[in-house]
């Protein structure tokens, strides 16, 4: 359609789009394709445009430019007060479908911002789905505000307080009334405590500052605030305030209502998304713990010295903590002497007077822990209750722990963060657990002859990690369920709807949810291996082989693998967790398979003794010996997750059900040519009349 000069008011009845229309000056014109008028009524003739005589000299102007070929546009000014009826009879035989009027330009101003407003609404939902930081949300929300309204002024409040404080706020504000949002309002101010006692938005019609009690907003007609609650608690406040209007209009309230429900609901993805990652981070943790542990233990002698196990103790510790220092004391006299330091003090005078012997009485953060034999947390560290005034108050959280030996408190452990924290379960766990170990094994190194005692513990402490992996795993459930039932219900609602680029975004969310429940799933199947001790009893191993084979024959048939089994001794185990030895093992000789070559599996078992050894075997890609031990691993995998799916957790779970049996797991592998699994479990006759397993048999496999 020919674009119409600003500041003309103009209807377009068209022949062609290439025409420009020159600023009007006729009531009736027509222009060809360059701009240049070929006809034109004299600007005195706008009540005549009903005169025949008039229409007839136009109607042969225009049938002689149409007669030349070229394209060209008739064009009314001032359309609004003509009838154009008779003007189409000028048109003649043209098709009506030609025949058009073009918009006001004042309306397509007014459609481009609504398209604007759109276009921001839809990058605040997109940001919505990605962004968790509440601010970063708040601000895309008052960009669609900004852009839907003409003249709109918007911020988020929050409660700091007994006062609504401003903390995103839109550019346009002056700044008179920038200060005043910003120095904040008392709850019982008008606007806000109506829309925070109703916990409904409130919308206010001829803005009056006196009346609401609010300064330096007298350019603004009315005013809404809409009260954004998560979890049934009030978070926020998105107010906005028209300069353009004294009244609300209910599409107005429509609009600041959607941008709100918006805004809330990205808020409460935002915490379910924190809580998410929170628990992740802990599981992580959690990981890094039992890595250190092995650390720990490796390479350490019973006569090794008790401060380098300490400072190996440390060493792990600390890089499982944001920035700080670990510092080990002992009493003497009434002296505590600094035995160990893991990490710089951050102050030159703390060091000197951690070198030169710290007064019993006046560090209460070491005689806690020290007389009640408890650990001793601060989230939010008081520098009065070590008298160390200045020379500490770079310290944000401390944690201090009693390193006991042979029932007696043989130190203690300080951590010293530089930041506040609030100590986690996870955190604590970690600490107390590192510290218990740590001092059984000082204990060892002594010599002191307390193996008995030293393994229950140990137990004890594995005990409260796998625990605490079951709980968690479970845990982190319900907030992926809520995440997958929402992103279905996304798909299901609005399939068909969405840009490629929204769709292409809900399969990254369906895949997400997907892979993670799946590894949730495996992680808390691994932690009942240790978790949920089962009866034994004598399994028919052959029978159980059968119906692994069964239920495996669709991806069997699909592959056109074989899988051969020999004669297979009965064993004493819980058939459900040998079951899913054999599962795991069969399903990695299938699913690692070289390509082009039919996979062929073979299960075959001997009776050693008190034991029967069996053997799954291969003709798959093959394992280089480099990665023996690493795929028995936790969440480790030799391949990524698209050539060969999986989460990593098979093989770590399949050893720990056999060891739990009091047998082991070892293999045999050449690179392109297969591999062979071996384990041992207990032949019946074996079993002792045990009821159930054990964390630790006590039988020797061969």
């Amino acid at each position: 359609m020919p674009s119409v000069p600003d500041g003309s008011d103009s209807s377009l009845i068209s022949f062609d789009n290439s025409a420009a229309v020159p600023a009007p000056s006729a009531p009736l014109w027509i222009v060809d394709e360059q701009g240049q008028v070929l006809h034109q009524t004299a600007p005195e003739s706008l009540g005549d445009l009903l005169d025949a005589d008039l229409l007839e000299e136009f109607r042969e102007a225009l049938r002689e430019a149409l007669h030349s070929g070229r394209p060209v546009t008739l064009a009314l000014r001032d359309p609004a007060r003509l009838d154009i009826t008779p003007l189409r009879s000028v048109l003649g035989s043209v098709p009506a479908a030609l025949v058009r009027q073009a918009p006001d330009p004042h309306a397509v101003a007014h459609l481009e911002e609504r398209v604007r407003a759109l276009e921001a609404f839809v990058s605040f939902a997109e940001s919505a789905g990605t962004d968790t930081d509440v601010y970063v949300l708040a601000r895309w929300a008052l960009q669609v505000l900004n852009n839907f309204f003409r003249d709109c002024s918007a911020a988020l409040y929050e409660l700091q307080g007994d006062r609504w404080i401003a903390r995103v706020w839109t550019e346009d504000i002056r700044s008179d009334t920038l200060a005043t949002i910003t120095a904040g309002f008392e709850r019982d101010t008008p606007v806000f405590a109506a829309a925070t006692q109703s916990g409904e938005p409130a919308f206010v019609d001829a803005w009056d500052p006196e009346r609401e009690r609010i300064a330096h907003t007298e350019e603004y007609g009315t005013a809404g605030l809409y009260p954004l609650q998560v979890d049934g608690k009030l978070r926020g406040l998105l107010a906005v305030g028209l300069k353009d209007t004294q009244r609300w209009s209910e599409r107005d309230k429509a609009v600041v209502r959607a941008v709100g429900r918006s805004l809330t609901l990205a808020l409460e993805r935002a915490e379910v998304a924190a809580r998410l990652e929170a628990q992740r981070a802990e599981l992580a943790v959690r990981n890094q713990a039992l890595e250190a542990f092995t650390e720990l233990f490796s390479g350490i002698s019973l006569q090794s010295d008790p401060y380098t196990l300490v400072r190996r103790a440390g060493e792990i510790m600390m890089p499982l903590l944001p920035e700080g220092y670990l510092i080990y004391f002992e009493l003497e006299g009434q002296t505590w002497r600094a035995r160990v330091q893991v990490g710089d003090l951050g102050n030159s005078g703390l060091q000197a007077a951690v070198d030169a012997g710290l007064p019993y009485q006046d560090l209460r953060n070491l005689m806690i822990p020290w007389t009640t034999r408890q650990p001793f947390y601060q989230d939010v560290y008081d520098i009065d209750t070590d008298n160390l005034g200045e020379m500490v108050s770079h310290v944000g959280a401390s944690a201090v722990l009693p390193l006991i030996v042979r029932d007696q408190v043989f130190g203690v452990i300080a951590v010293g963060l530089f930041h506040q924290r609030t100590w986690t379960s996870v955190d604590r766990v970690v600490l107390e657990t590192v510290t218990r170990c740590l001092g059984l094994l000082i204990e060892g190194a002594q010599g002191v002859d307390r193996l008995a005692q030293r393994t229950a513990e140990l137990e004890r402490s594995n005990a409260e990690l796998e625990q605490f992996a079951y709980v968690a795993s479970h845990d982190l459930q319900e907030p992926l369920r809520t995440i997958t039932s929402f992103s279905q219900l996304l798909v299901s609602r609005y399939s068909g709807q969405l840009d490629p680029r929204a769709e292409q975004y809900m399969q990254f969310i369906r895949e997400g949810t997907e892979r993670m429940g799946r590894l949730i799933r495996d992680l808390l199947a691994f932690s009942r291996v240790a978790a949920e001790p089962a009866p034994t009893e004598a399994v028919n191993t052959a029978e159980l082989v059968a119906q692994v084979v069964r239920d495996l024959e669709v991806q069997i048939h699909e592959l056109q693998a074989s899988v051969t089994v020999g004669d297979l001794p009965p064993v004493e185990a819980d058939a459900t967790q040998f079951r899913q030895v054999l599962q795991n093992l069969l399903m990695n000789g299938l699913k690692f398979r070289v390509p082009d070559r039919p996979p062929r599996v073979e299960v075959t078992a001997v009776r050693e003794g008190g034991w029967v050894r069996f053997a799954v075997k291969d003709n798959g890609i093959g394992i280089e010996e480099q990665y023996f031990d690493k795929i028995f691993a936790l969440f480790q995998r030799l391949h990524t997750r698209d050539r060969y799916e999986g989460s990593g957790i098979g093989l770590s779970m399949a050893r720990k059900i056999v060891e739990r049996h009091g047998g082991r797991m070892w293999l045999e592998s050449q690179l392109g040519k297969g591999t062979t699994f071996y384990f041992t479990m207990p032949a019946v006759g074996q079993g002792g009349g045990r009821s159930g397993l054990s964390r630790s048999s006590g039988r020797k496999t061969p």
